[in-house]
């Protein structure tokens, strides 16, 4: 399957006093496992990113993103004739092992013609 390793920033701060409470979600993340976040200052967000004006942020080098068809097509293939939701209201995410979540759909969602 196709991807791009596109990193991004997930939080940017442009305020002074925003800072300590992005400093203090970055310590989360690491405790609880976030792995390859990394907190950055204004040289290095310039550097990455040179339309962006920023104090700080919280940058994800390493995320990548994948086109949801191409990821819904593929499942069709293997599925076989199953089908396959291409969209759904959320009502719940159940926490799986490894860190996995499963995407519950709304109760409602079935009856509406989903």
């Amino acid at each position: 399957m196709r991807f791009a390793r596109t990193g991004m920033f997930v939080v940017v701060e442009v305020r002074a006093a925003e800072l300590p409470r992005l400093e203090a979600l970055a310590q989360r993340a690491a405790a609880t496992g976030v792995r390859d976040l990394a907190l950055i200052y204004s040289a290095a967000v310039r550097q990455a990113q040179p339309g962006i004006a920023a104090l700080a942020a919280l940058h994800a080098p390493h995320k990548a993103s994948v086109a949801v068809r191409d990821v819904a097509a593929a499942l069709e293939r293997r599925l076989g004739r199953r089908r396959v939701v291409r969209q759904f209201e959320i009502g719940a995410v159940e926490p799986r092992a490894g860190g996995a979540v499963r995407l519950l759909p709304a109760a409602d969602w079935w009856q509406r013609g989903g």
